[in-house]
């Protein structure tokens, strides 16, 4: 792989529930090593699929849920963080182990964390804006963008893809690529997913990856998609789809050269964010103050 490119990889991939963090550490070796996932490539694992380390028979619906998080989460940060390390380090990538529910002193919160190719953990994201039946959440009131080879990245979770404030602030920091590593409740209809990251991309000129978790989630269903994403300019047959065109059920694996110099030619081409007021976004941004947004 050519330094001035970056490879993504995203999985679409069945929730499971794994009875120690060697077995899910196994598992995500496995679809990698399926992938033929190159070094220096970044990967993306489905969102919320290391829940599956807690007991099988632990509640999600939503009321109640920060408390049972408390009870039964017990260290599954420490084996998220274990797991994504060796994982990136072991096979030389940049990796987003999916993400996780983690119980906060009050409610709970949904982070995600993107690792280095030698296992140097390079930040969390939390996500940033509820559901309707996310009351316990705890939202966060910032967002971040990392270095990731040619790119710089920036992370979307839960609601965040169909907030479009979210994704200008990240492209306004400087994101060439938006990562969504999702788990949709289903039902989760293609009409709604291009409603969500596919059409932030086109807004905003960069590259996105949507990863997605499917089937039972403990007494929940989730039907995540998955997608690699660019203008559609950039796209065969202008979709703003890489590889065949849509959401694609059957497939589990998805990947794409992403090219900066194409993305930079078209924002040459056509800057769009020269039309747009960067002062206003940057003013309420920073007014909104902590907590949900």
């Amino acid at each position: 792989m050519s330094a001035a490119e970056l490879t993504v990889v995203g999985f679409r991939l069945p929730f499971r529930h794994f009875s120690d963090p060697g077995q899910l550490k196994a598992a995500l070796l496995g679809h990698i090593a399926e992938a033929q996932v190159a070094p220096q490539s970044l990967v993306v694992f489905p969102g919320l699929l290391a829940m599956g380390l807690l007991a099988p028979d632990l509640s999600m619906v939503p009321t109640g849920l920060a408390e049972r998080l408390r009870q039964g989460a017990g260290d599954l940060e420490a084996t998220y963080l274990t797991v994504g390390e060796e994982i990136a380090r072991e096979r030389h990538i940049y990796l987003v182990p999916g993400s996780v529910w983690l119980p906060a002193p009050i409610g709970y919160t949904h982070r995600a964390c993107l690792f280095d190719p030698d296992g140097r953990l390079l930040g969390w994201q939390e996500q940033t804006h509820a559901y309707l039946w996310e009351a316990e959440l705890i939202a966060s009131a910032e967002v971040a963008v990392w270095q990731v080879g040619p790119l710089r990245v920036g992370v979307l979770l839960g609601a965040d893809p169909w907030v479009p404030e979210v994704s200008r602030v990240l492209t306004l920091q400087g994101a060439d690529l938006l990562l969504a590593p999702l788990a949709p409740i289903a039902p989760y209809a293609s009409a709604r997913a291009m409603a969500g990251l596919w059409q932030e991309v086109q807004q905003n000129q960069t590259y996105g990856l949507e990863t997605g978790l499917t089937g039972p989630f403990f007494d929940l269903g989730v039907d995540g998609k998955l997608a690699v994403l660019a203008p559609c300019e950039l796209t065969p047959g202008e979709t703003g789809f890489f590889g065949e065109a849509g959401y694609v059920v059957s497939q589990k694996a998805r990947s794409a050269v992403l090219e900066p110099a194409d993305l930079h030619a078209l924002r040459e081409r056509y800057p769009l964010l020269r039309h747009l007021n960067p002062d206003l976004y940057r003013r309420h941004w920073q007014e909104r103050g902590e907590g949900r947004p």
